[in-house]
């Protein structure tokens, strides 16, 4: 399972803080990763975190 898969996983079980500090940590090591940085706002817009966050910057 990749990395993104176990996201995805996390996301879907509820597990939101989980999958978004995953997924942060592999923007960190892939900045232009694109499905990394579409998860990621996935997780953020269900937690209604989309406008907080410094990924975006």
């Amino acid at each position: 399972m990749t990395t993104i898969e176990q996201a995805i996983h996390l996301r879907q079980s509820g597990q939101l803080d989980q999958a978004r500090e995953l997924l942060l940590e592999l923007i960190e090591m892939k900045p232009l990763n694109p499905e990394a940085r579409y998860q990621c706002a996935w997780v953020h817009d269900v937690m209604e975190r989309d406008k907080l966050d410094k990924v975006w910057n």
